[in-house]
């Protein structure tokens, strides 16, 4: 099941947009980049330690469902005007007890949202996370970007 809680709060200045596209340029995936597996534009998964913005909004959101998580790695993606999507099968489970989420946050009005295997499509509507279980598999629609896309990605632990 995947949710969708929208933060009627939650407002993202063009100046922020820009610091996480100099976020992704300045701190990259992983050691291997550019000869990785991840997509093009991606960052570290720390994004939660330079800015506060996400967390909240999305400890707000999960609050509303009775859902309480903690942070584990959070980064962003961004596609620019005229690139073509980056879309391979994943998921976001690192074996271990603790149960798992995964979360979503497109900041960025775009036309393309992620699929899931059992054909489940989001909208990519702004100002909305979108929460599911990290086992289950997922890839961003395969297509060109109309204008730059910026997505932001959160792997939760839950408790209590």
């Amino acid at each position: 099941m995947i949710m969708e809680i929208e933060d009627k709060n939650f407002k993202i200045t063009s100046a922020q947009k820009e610091q996480i596209i100099s976020y992704v340029k300045d701190n990259p995936c992983c050691k291997f980049y550019p000869k990785c597996q991840h997509p093009k534009h991606q960052s570290d998964s720390y994004l939660h330690k330079s800015t506060t913005i996400f967390e909240n909004s999305l400890t707000r959101s999960l609050l509303t469902k009775n859902i309480k998580a903690m942070i584990t790695h959070m980064w962003a993606f961004v596609t620019y005007e005229n690139e073509i999507v980056n879309s391979l099968w994943h998921n976001h489970y690192r074996d271990n007890d603790n149960e798992q989420l995964t979360a979503l946050m497109y900041l960025t009005d775009n036309n393309i949202g992620t699929v899931f295997e059992k054909d489940y499509v989001t909208k990519a509507e702004t100002n909305k996370w979108y929460v599911w279980d990290s086992k289950l598999n997922h890839k961003p629609l395969e297509t060109k970007t109309n204008e730059t896309r910026i997505v932001i990605t959160t792997e939760l632990e839950v408790y209590g």
